[in-house]
């Protein structure tokens, strides 16, 4: 997981790992219209569980095994679709888990979740709407991997080697750094991602064609020290914005490879919304 979202820091300018998790369960990605469900583009917390939902219907979240059904562990990482129902007060459907009751307004509140086949609990919590504003208000959502290009540069080569890929692939990723000189770890086969999906609470998961889905925790857009086994950041600078509908991530900077090499890197990701099923 680790050796995953180093690189996707470096090709994707996703900065700033506070947390990276194998989700336990997948579900499709959200089929509803964003207009219909911009309105419930919210956070909600209650002890140490968060639930964040995105505007493409999608939610992700955090939750203490103990309110799950024959649970273990500390928390399960779970992303999925949700419907709701209600006005002045929500009831969330969420596919995989269980449903969340909570007041549609900001502020302290009582919330109430009731998981698959488990018991209800009621607890002290927080509901925040998402108020983002600006080029990247509408990043809150699900999208889909149009094309990626990379640029790595070693010093002591006279010019950058440059690939474009359809998608985001880092298994082609991997194959194209190492045959430009790049030494990095292999990965596991079928990582070429479906979509991503963000969501308010500075959540982000990825599904993957092979099955895997994992979430991250991601704070803003500008690279910082990350330190993983096989890559090592030194500098670096990223930026998001929507164009013309598309989600383009563009980044610049250098990380130290695991056999001490200097790389200097340079990529673009575009994302397109995902279709409504």
């Amino acid at each position: 997981m680790k050796k995953i979202f180093s690189i996707l820091a470096i090709a994707l300018a996703i900065p700033m790992i506070i947390a990276c998790n194998k989700e336990d369960k997948t579900d499709p990605a959200g089929s509803v219209p964003s207009e219909a469900y911009k309105a419930y583009e919210m956070d909600v917390t209650f002890g140490d569980n968060q639930i964040s939902f995105n505007q493409s219907g999608n939610y992700c979240a955090v939750i203490a095994r103990e309110l799950l059904t024959k649970a273990d562990g500390d928390f399960a990482y779970l992303s999925g679709v949700y419907t709701v129902v209600g006005s002045d007060f929500l009831t969330f459907v969420l596919n995989g888990i269980g449903t969340l009751e909570v007041p549609n307004k900001d502020g302290d509140a009582t919330i109430i979740f009731k998981p698959e086949g488990g018991n209800q609990v009621s607890m002290s919590g927080k509901v925040k709407h998402d108020t983002t504003t600006g080029s990247t208000a509408d990043l809150s959502r699900t999208w889909v991997p149009d094309s990626t290009m990379i640029s790595f540069k070693i010093p002591g080569t006279p010019e950058f080697a440059t690939s474009k890929m359809k998608g985001f692939d880092l298994n082609e990723i991997e194959a194209f750094a190492k045959k430009n000189g790049v030494n990095i770890d292999p990965f596991p086969a079928g990582l070429s991602a479906e979509f991503f999906a963000f969501y308010p609470n500075d959540y982000l998961s990825v599904k993957f064609k092979n099955g895997d889905t994992y979430i991250a925790t991601v704070k803003g857009m500008k690279i910082t020290a990350v330190s993983q086994p096989d890559l090592k950041y030194l500098a670096g600078s990223a930026t998001a914005k929507i164009v013309k509908g598309k989600l383009v991530f563009t980044i610049k900077g250098k990380f130290e490879a695991k056999d001490g090499k200097v790389v200097s890197v340079t990529g673009y990701l575009t994302l397109v919304r995902k279709a409504v099923n």
